[in-house]
Protein backbone atom coordinates (compact mmCIF):
# COMPACT_ATOMS: atom_id res chain seq x y z
CA UNK A 1 0.00 0.00 0.00
CA UNK A 2 3.05 2.06 1.17
CA UNK A 3 4.65 1.65 -2.68
CA UNK A 4 1.38 2.56 -4.26
CA UNK A 5 1.03 6.10 -2.78
CA UNK A 6 4.11 6.59 -3.15
CA UNK A 7 3.56 5.95 -7.07
CA UNK A 8 0.43 8.09 -7.20
CA UNK A 9 2.57 10.78 -5.49
CA UNK A 10 4.99 10.58 -8.04
CA UNK A 11 2.41 10.43 -11.05
CA UNK A 12 1.29 13.66 -10.24
CA UNK A 13 4.20 15.04 -9.58
CA UNK A 14 5.23 14.58 -12.99
CA UNK A 15 2.46 15.36 -14.84
CA UNK A 16 2.96 19.02 -12.89
CA UNK A 17 6.48 18.95 -14.20
CA UNK A 18 6.01 18.20 -17.76
CA UNK A 19 3.63 21.13 -18.01
CA UNK A 20 5.76 23.11 -16.55
CA UNK A 21 8.48 22.70 -18.58
CA UNK A 22 5.85 23.06 -21.87
CA UNK A 23 4.99 26.43 -20.85
CA UNK A 24 8.84 27.19 -20.13
CA UNK A 25 9.62 26.12 -23.62
CA UNK A 26 6.91 28.37 -25.22
CA UNK A 27 8.31 31.39 -23.55
CA UNK A 28 11.63 30.71 -24.84
CA UNK A 29 10.27 30.30 -28.05
CA UNK A 30 8.60 33.83 -27.94
CA UNK A 31 11.08 35.49 -27.12
CA UNK A 32 14.15 33.83 -28.95
CA UNK A 33 11.72 34.11 -32.23
CA UNK A 34 11.79 30.70 -32.68
CA UNK A 35 8.88 28.46 -33.95
CA UNK A 36 7.12 25.07 -33.14
CA UNK A 37 4.91 22.64 -34.36
CA UNK A 38 1.83 24.11 -33.73
CA UNK A 39 2.27 27.89 -33.99
CA UNK A 40 3.42 30.66 -36.23
CA UNK A 41 3.86 34.48 -35.71
CA UNK A 42 3.99 37.40 -38.17
CA UNK A 43 6.77 40.50 -37.67
CA UNK A 44 5.15 43.30 -37.61
CA UNK A 45 6.58 46.09 -40.25
CA UNK A 46 9.47 48.59 -39.00
CA UNK A 47 8.37 52.13 -39.88
CA UNK A 48 11.56 54.44 -39.67
CA UNK A 49 10.90 58.31 -38.84
CA UNK A 50 13.20 61.15 -39.84
CA UNK A 51 14.61 63.33 -37.49
CA UNK A 52 12.96 66.28 -39.75
CA UNK A 53 11.30 66.93 -43.07
CA UNK A 54 13.07 68.07 -46.13
CA UNK A 55 11.87 70.87 -48.01
CA UNK A 56 10.71 70.86 -51.70
CA UNK A 57 12.34 74.26 -53.82
CA UNK A 58 10.03 76.28 -55.76
CA UNK A 59 10.41 76.83 -59.50
CA UNK A 60 11.99 79.77 -59.96
CA UNK A 61 10.07 82.70 -62.01
CA UNK A 62 10.69 83.20 -65.00
CA UNK A 63 12.61 86.28 -66.97
CA UNK A 64 11.79 87.85 -69.46
CA UNK A 65 14.82 88.00 -72.76
CA UNK A 66 15.08 91.69 -73.01
CA UNK A 67 17.32 91.12 -75.71
CA UNK A 68 14.46 90.63 -78.27
CA UNK A 69 11.94 93.38 -77.42
CA UNK A 70 8.69 93.43 -78.84
CA UNK A 71 8.22 95.83 -82.04
CA UNK A 72 5.39 98.60 -82.05
CA UNK A 73 3.67 98.44 -85.31
CA UNK A 74 4.59 100.74 -88.37
CA UNK A 75 1.24 102.91 -89.07
CA UNK A 76 1.03 105.06 -92.13
CA UNK A 77 -0.21 108.83 -91.69
CA UNK A 78 -3.32 109.56 -94.17
CA UNK A 79 -1.06 112.25 -95.93
CA UNK A 80 1.45 109.35 -96.66
CA UNK A 81 -0.92 106.90 -97.71
CA UNK A 82 -2.51 109.69 -100.10
CA UNK A 83 0.88 110.60 -100.92
CA UNK A 84 1.86 107.42 -102.11
CA UNK A 85 -1.00 106.42 -104.02
CA UNK A 86 -0.72 109.67 -106.00
CA UNK A 87 2.54 108.75 -107.10
CA UNK A 88 2.13 105.21 -107.35
CA UNK A 89 -1.05 106.68 -110.43
CA UNK A 90 1.50 108.96 -112.03
CA UNK A 91 4.24 107.28 -112.05
CA UNK A 92 2.15 104.14 -113.84
CA UNK A 93 -1.71 105.44 -115.18
CA UNK A 94 -4.17 103.02 -115.88
CA UNK A 95 -5.70 103.06 -118.13
CA UNK A 96 -2.10 103.65 -119.79
CA UNK A 97 -3.51 105.66 -122.75
CA UNK A 98 -4.66 108.77 -120.80
CA UNK A 99 -3.02 111.82 -121.62
CA UNK A 100 -3.50 113.99 -118.81
CA UNK A 101 -5.67 113.80 -115.10
CA UNK A 102 -5.97 116.06 -112.03
CA UNK A 103 -6.21 114.40 -108.87
CA UNK A 104 -9.32 116.13 -107.39
CA UNK A 105 -9.83 114.14 -103.84
CA UNK A 106 -9.04 111.10 -101.95
CA UNK A 107 -10.90 108.93 -99.56
CA UNK A 108 -8.99 106.70 -97.08
CA UNK A 109 -10.78 103.44 -95.66
CA UNK A 110 -8.32 101.39 -93.30
CA UNK A 111 -5.15 100.32 -95.30
CA UNK A 112 -7.18 101.49 -99.08
CA UNK A 113 -6.58 104.56 -100.45
CA UNK A 114 -9.31 105.84 -102.99
CA UNK A 115 -8.01 108.60 -105.85
CA UNK A 116 -11.16 110.77 -107.74
CA UNK A 117 -9.56 111.76 -110.68
CA UNK A 118 -10.32 114.13 -114.07
CA UNK A 119 -8.81 112.22 -116.88
CA UNK A 120 -8.37 112.86 -120.39
CA UNK A 121 -7.62 110.84 -123.24
CA UNK A 122 -6.99 113.40 -125.57
CA UNK A 123 -8.42 112.10 -128.46
CA UNK A 124 -12.31 114.06 -127.43
CA UNK A 125 -13.36 116.74 -126.08
CA UNK A 126 -14.36 115.39 -123.21
CA UNK A 127 -13.48 114.18 -119.71
CA UNK A 128 -14.17 111.44 -117.04
CA UNK A 129 -14.34 111.04 -113.58
CA UNK A 130 -12.34 108.07 -112.68
CA UNK A 131 -12.00 106.24 -109.44
CA UNK A 132 -8.42 104.47 -108.59
CA UNK A 133 -8.62 102.63 -105.51
CA UNK A 134 -5.04 101.14 -104.34
CA UNK A 135 -4.14 99.26 -101.16
CA UNK A 136 -1.78 100.83 -99.05
CA UNK A 137 0.27 99.01 -96.71
CA UNK A 138 4.06 99.78 -94.99
CA UNK A 139 7.08 97.84 -95.55
CA UNK A 140 9.69 96.47 -92.96
CA UNK A 141 11.42 99.95 -92.77
CA UNK A 142 8.39 101.70 -92.53
CA UNK A 143 8.30 102.84 -96.50
CA UNK A 144 4.64 102.84 -97.62
CA UNK A 145 3.79 100.11 -100.85
CA UNK A 146 1.20 100.20 -103.38
CA UNK A 147 -0.92 97.88 -105.08
CA UNK A 148 -3.59 98.66 -107.68
CA UNK A 149 -7.22 97.16 -106.89
CA UNK A 150 -9.17 98.99 -109.46
CA UNK A 151 -9.26 101.68 -112.22
CA UNK A 152 -12.58 102.54 -113.31
CA UNK A 153 -15.01 105.12 -114.46
CA UNK A 154 -17.68 107.06 -112.77
CA UNK A 155 -20.46 109.38 -113.21
CA UNK A 156 -19.92 112.59 -113.22
CA UNK A 157 -18.71 115.55 -115.32
CA UNK A 158 -15.35 117.82 -114.66
CA UNK A 159 -12.78 120.32 -116.88
CA UNK A 160 -9.40 118.59 -116.79
CA UNK A 161 -6.81 121.70 -116.81
CA UNK A 162 -4.53 119.99 -119.64
CA UNK A 163 -7.28 120.27 -121.78
CA UNK A 164 -8.49 123.84 -121.07
CA UNK A 165 -5.01 125.13 -121.22
CA UNK A 166 -4.08 123.46 -124.80
CA UNK A 167 -7.11 124.59 -125.67
CA UNK A 168 -5.89 128.32 -124.85
CA UNK A 169 -2.47 127.36 -126.71
CA UNK A 170 -5.04 126.56 -129.78
CA UNK A 171 -6.59 129.81 -129.71
CA UNK A 172 -3.40 131.88 -129.26
CA UNK A 173 -1.13 130.22 -131.91
CA UNK A 174 -4.49 130.45 -134.15
CA UNK A 175 -5.39 134.24 -133.62
CA UNK A 176 -1.20 134.91 -134.47
CA UNK A 177 -1.64 132.78 -137.48
CA UNK A 178 -4.87 134.40 -138.51
CA UNK A 179 -3.79 137.86 -137.72
CA UNK A 180 -1.23 137.89 -140.02
CA UNK A 181 -3.48 136.87 -143.17
CA UNK A 182 -5.88 139.52 -142.33
CA UNK A 183 -3.36 142.24 -142.06
CA UNK A 184 -1.95 141.13 -145.72
CA UNK A 185 -4.80 138.73 -147.27
CA UNK A 186 -2.28 137.55 -149.85
CA UNK A 187 -0.83 135.19 -147.26
CA UNK A 188 -3.05 133.13 -147.01
CA UNK A 189 -2.10 129.56 -147.69
CA UNK A 190 -4.55 126.25 -147.86
CA UNK A 191 -2.12 123.69 -146.42
CA UNK A 192 -0.68 125.85 -143.95
CA UNK A 193 -4.43 126.76 -142.84
CA UNK A 194 -5.47 122.72 -142.72
CA UNK A 195 -3.30 123.28 -139.53
CA UNK A 196 -5.45 125.18 -137.17
CA UNK A 197 -8.72 125.08 -139.36
CA UNK A 198 -11.29 122.58 -140.42
CA UNK A 199 -11.92 122.10 -143.96
CA UNK A 200 -15.26 124.22 -144.08
CA UNK A 201 -14.04 126.95 -142.40
CA UNK A 202 -11.11 127.14 -144.91
CA UNK A 203 -13.78 127.06 -147.81
CA UNK A 204 -15.49 129.87 -145.84
CA UNK A 205 -11.91 131.65 -145.37
CA UNK A 206 -11.07 131.20 -149.27
CA UNK A 207 -14.05 132.82 -150.34
CA UNK A 208 -13.60 135.81 -148.26
CA UNK A 209 -9.90 136.54 -148.50
CA UNK A 210 -10.20 136.24 -152.77
CA UNK A 211 -12.77 139.40 -151.69
CA UNK A 212 -10.14 141.33 -149.90
CA UNK A 213 -7.27 140.57 -152.16
CA UNK A 214 -9.53 141.43 -155.49
CA UNK A 215 -10.64 145.14 -153.57
CA UNK A 216 -7.14 146.09 -151.74
CA UNK A 217 -8.66 145.45 -148.20
CA UNK A 218 -7.32 144.15 -144.99
CA UNK A 219 -8.10 144.12 -141.20
CA UNK A 220 -5.88 145.99 -138.35
CA UNK A 221 -6.92 145.63 -134.57
CA UNK A 222 -5.49 141.76 -134.48
CA UNK A 223 -5.03 139.94 -132.68
CA UNK A 224 -6.53 140.66 -129.53
CA UNK A 225 -3.94 139.83 -125.63
CA UNK A 226 -3.65 136.06 -125.53
CA UNK A 227 -6.02 133.69 -123.27
CA UNK A 228 -6.36 133.49 -120.61
CA UNK A 229 -4.52 136.29 -118.83
CA UNK A 230 -5.91 139.03 -121.34
CA UNK A 231 -10.05 138.82 -120.30
CA UNK A 232 -12.53 141.01 -118.83
CA UNK A 233 -14.39 138.78 -117.17
CA UNK A 234 -13.68 135.16 -116.57
CA UNK A 235 -14.05 132.61 -119.56
CA UNK A 236 -16.60 130.23 -119.92
CA UNK A 237 -17.19 126.88 -121.56
CA UNK A 238 -19.58 124.27 -122.62
CA UNK A 239 -19.04 120.90 -124.89
CA UNK A 240 -21.52 119.42 -127.15
CA UNK A 241 -22.07 117.53 -129.80
CA UNK A 242 -23.53 118.72 -133.18
CA UNK A 243 -22.65 116.58 -135.90
CA UNK A 244 -19.23 116.07 -134.26
CA UNK A 245 -17.89 116.74 -130.71
CA UNK A 246 -17.67 120.72 -129.98
CA UNK A 247 -15.91 122.36 -127.19
CA UNK A 248 -16.50 125.96 -127.31
CA UNK A 249 -15.24 129.05 -125.59
CA UNK A 250 -16.17 132.09 -124.64
CA UNK A 251 -14.14 135.45 -123.73
CA UNK A 252 -14.70 139.00 -123.65
CA UNK A 253 -11.17 141.24 -123.94
CA UNK A 254 -10.64 145.01 -124.87
CA UNK A 255 -11.08 145.98 -128.29
CA UNK A 256 -8.11 147.37 -130.29
CA UNK A 257 -8.07 151.07 -130.88
CA UNK A 258 -7.48 150.39 -134.43
CA UNK A 259 -10.18 147.70 -134.56
CA UNK A 260 -11.70 148.36 -138.37
CA UNK A 261 -11.09 147.16 -142.52
CA UNK A 262 -8.54 149.52 -144.30
CA UNK A 263 -7.92 150.12 -148.04
CA UNK A 264 -4.34 151.73 -149.05
CA UNK A 265 -4.14 152.27 -145.15
CA UNK A 266 -7.43 153.99 -144.60
CA UNK A 267 -10.03 152.89 -142.47
CA UNK A 268 -13.15 152.30 -144.54
CA UNK A 269 -14.79 150.43 -141.76
CA UNK A 270 -14.64 149.98 -137.72
CA UNK A 271 -18.51 148.66 -137.68
CA UNK A 272 -19.20 150.60 -134.94
CA UNK A 273 -22.71 151.07 -134.29
CA UNK A 274 -24.37 154.88 -133.25
CA UNK A 275 -24.23 154.17 -129.80
CA UNK A 276 -22.11 151.02 -128.59
CA UNK A 277 -23.02 149.73 -125.43
CA UNK A 278 -18.60 149.48 -125.16
CA UNK A 279 -15.47 148.95 -126.27
CA UNK A 280 -15.24 145.12 -125.43
CA UNK A 281 -15.11 142.25 -127.62
CA UNK A 282 -16.73 138.75 -126.91
CA UNK A 283 -14.95 135.95 -128.96
CA UNK A 284 -17.11 132.56 -129.31
CA UNK A 285 -14.14 129.78 -130.57
CA UNK A 286 -15.46 126.61 -131.82
CA UNK A 287 -12.87 123.44 -131.36
CA UNK A 288 -12.73 119.67 -131.94
CA UNK A 289 -10.17 117.31 -131.30
CA UNK A 290 -8.47 115.67 -134.77
CA UNK A 291 -5.81 113.48 -134.52
CA UNK A 292 -5.08 114.34 -130.65
CA UNK A 293 -4.72 118.20 -132.39
CA UNK A 294 -7.36 120.97 -131.73
CA UNK A 295 -9.05 122.12 -134.51
CA UNK A 296 -10.70 125.70 -135.18
CA UNK A 297 -14.19 125.06 -136.57
CA UNK A 298 -15.16 128.59 -136.47
CA UNK A 299 -15.14 131.59 -134.55
CA UNK A 300 -18.04 134.04 -133.75
CA UNK A 301 -16.92 137.99 -133.10
CA UNK A 302 -18.92 140.71 -131.39
CA UNK A 303 -17.46 143.78 -131.15
CA UNK A 304 -17.92 147.27 -129.38
CA UNK A 305 -20.12 144.70 -126.24
CA UNK A 306 -20.05 145.66 -122.76
CA UNK A 307 -19.49 142.52 -120.79
CA UNK A 308 -19.98 144.22 -117.42
CA UNK A 309 -23.16 145.39 -118.30
CA UNK A 310 -24.31 141.43 -119.13
CA UNK A 311 -27.60 141.11 -116.21
CA UNK A 312 -27.91 139.90 -113.52
CA UNK A 313 -24.32 138.88 -114.37
CA UNK A 314 -21.96 137.87 -116.42
CA UNK A 315 -22.70 133.88 -116.65
CA UNK A 316 -26.08 134.22 -116.30
CA UNK A 317 -26.61 136.65 -119.23
CA UNK A 318 -24.26 134.90 -121.17
CA UNK A 319 -26.52 132.09 -120.85
CA UNK A 320 -29.90 134.08 -121.46
CA UNK A 321 -27.84 135.29 -124.75
CA UNK A 322 -27.21 132.30 -126.04
CA UNK A 323 -28.86 129.44 -124.46
CA UNK A 324 -28.84 127.04 -127.09
CA UNK A 325 -26.32 123.80 -127.38
CA UNK A 326 -26.13 123.59 -123.40
CA UNK A 327 -25.00 125.29 -120.24
CA UNK A 328 -21.95 127.89 -120.09
CA UNK A 329 -19.74 127.64 -117.08
CA UNK A 330 -17.01 129.38 -115.82
CA UNK A 331 -13.84 128.16 -116.16
CA UNK A 332 -13.02 128.92 -112.85
CA UNK A 333 -15.13 126.24 -111.17
CA UNK A 334 -15.41 122.86 -111.61
CA UNK A 335 -18.65 121.52 -113.09
CA UNK A 336 -20.55 119.80 -110.19
CA UNK A 337 -19.69 115.87 -109.56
Amino acid sequence: MQASRLGQTMGMRSSKLFALLLLAALVSAACSGGSVDTASTTPEPTVQFADSPTPIPDSPTPIPDSSTPTAAPIVLTNEEMTAAAIAAFDASPEPAELLAWDHLDAEITANKVTLRLCSWTGDTVFNEVRLVNYLVEPDIDGNPTTQLIFSNPTPGECLNTQLINSAYEAINTYETYWAGVLEDPTTFNETEAAEFKSPGLIKLNIESVGEWVRDGLNWQGFPSPPLPNSTIVEILWRRYEQNREVFAVISCRELRSDYGLYQAGVLIDDFKPDNPPGTDVIDIFKLTRDQNNWIVLGVESFGWSNCLAMQPDWVTGVNAWKPDLGEWRSIEEQPSQ
